[in-house]
């Protein structure tokens, strides 16, 4: 009886006991799960944000991107700027060089002018009293006052249309026009003759020469 006894008493011990290990298994995953949803919610949290930190750095790139866009443009402007007033100022060199040139054209067309004048009335003064007192010879006194004229009309139109080829040289279709002109009167001063001229219109001939090197004309031929 004895035995049976204690055998009942371990059955019954065992019994009551495994209610007490079944709870303890139920209670231990609760356990596990609380440390996991805290550290999933830490990690939420930290992906949480570096998103917010992906979209800031996304926003200063977007701002770095438009500020190169406009700093660029900027810069594409004032490139245009620089080039359009280099270009204006390189013309208005240009102007100021054509105008330059152009004054000295006319300073030396009236020097030349009043040089010839001048020695026009020297010779006319010359061939005057030769004129009136030698009446037998008056054609030829005529053509000996008329060929020096025309000699200092043909210099005087050549010096004019050179000193407009110059001013206006640097345009080709003026400047083609004016050399027509210039070539022209080149061919008119060739047809005055100053052969046979007495010694008188000799010295003048020669006066004119010494006048046309002063101002710096070429003598026609």
């Amino acid at each position: 009886m004895s035995d049976d006894f204690k055998v009942g008493e371990e059955n019954e011990m065992e019994f009551f006991a495994l209610p007490c290990c079944s709870e303890e298994k139920v209670n231990s995953p609760g356990l596990e799960v609380s440390p996991l949803k805290s550290k999933l919610q830490e990690k939420t949290e930290q992906s949480q944000q570096l998103q917010d930190q992906i979209l800031k750095q996304q926003e200063a790139l977007s701002r770095a991107s438009q500020t190169l866009k406009d700093t660029r443009k900027a810069a594409g402007n004032k490139c245009h700027q620089q080039v359009e007033r280099q270009t204006w100022w390189n013309h208005r060199r240009r102007v100021n060089q054509l105008q330059g040139k152009a004054m000295k054209s006319t300073s030396k067309l009236v020097s030349s002018s009043a040089e010839l004048s001048r020695y026009l009335s020297i010779i006319l003064s010359l061939r005057h009293p030769r004129s009136l007192s030698v009446s037998n010879h008056r054609s030829s006194t005529a053509f000996s006052v008329s060929a020096p004229v025309k000699f200092l009309e043909s210099a005087w139109y050549i010096s004019l249309s050179s000193s407009m080829f110059l001013c206006l040289g640097s345009t080709k279709k003026r400047g083609a026009e004016v050399e027509q002109v210039y070539m022209k009167l080149t061919l008119r001063s060739e047809e005055v003759s100053v052969d046979g001229l007495h010694e008188n219109d000799q010295k003048a001939e020669r006066l004119i020469k010494r006048g046309l090197r002063k101002i710096g004309l070429e003598e026609p031929t």
